[in-house]
């Protein structure tokens, strides 16, 4: 159990650095012109969301690594309302690259979405469906 936790840390740690990557990379790209609520690299806006964001992956994580298991399930619904938040913004990235043309930004943005997708997943994998492998199971 104890080397599943730390797996579901790693992961959730992953998760955190894959999304302030990709807030980092929309703000540097030609993206960040788009709309008038938009975040430059270098704004205050952009570095309050990121502020923010951290926030909301370190302190539910360091709830549960001291103990608190409760934590996993409110980790949970923030990792699914983020995997389905990933997906639409996948959509919209594509459909700004078909409008906007926007070069190689939008794919490094569509392929850190897709990575964190795919980190979402093993993270809800590794938080509800895998087990441990016991003795017994060798037997």
């Amino acid at each position: 159990m104890k080397n599943n936790k730390k797996k579901l840390i790693i992961c959730t740690i992953f998760s955190a650095i894959l999304f302030s990557s990709l807030l980092v990379v929309t703000s540097l790209s030609p993206m960040a012109d788009i709309g008038e609520n938009s975040n430059k690299f270098g704004t205050t806006g952009m570095w309050l969301g990121l502020a923010f964001l951290l926030i909301c992956y370190l302190v539910p994580l360091l709830l549960y690594s001291v103990g608190i298991s409760f934590m996993k399930y409110i980790m949970a619904v923030a990792c699914a309302l983020g995997a389905i938040s990933i997906f639409f913004l996948i959509i919209a990235f594509v459909i700004i690259g078909a409008i906007y043309s926007i070069g190689i930004q939008l794919f490094i943005a569509i392929g850190i979405s897709i990575l964190l997708l795919i980190v979402n997943s093993r993270w809800m994998y590794l938080a509800f469906i895998s087990k441990p492998i016991t003795q017994s199971d060798y037997a």
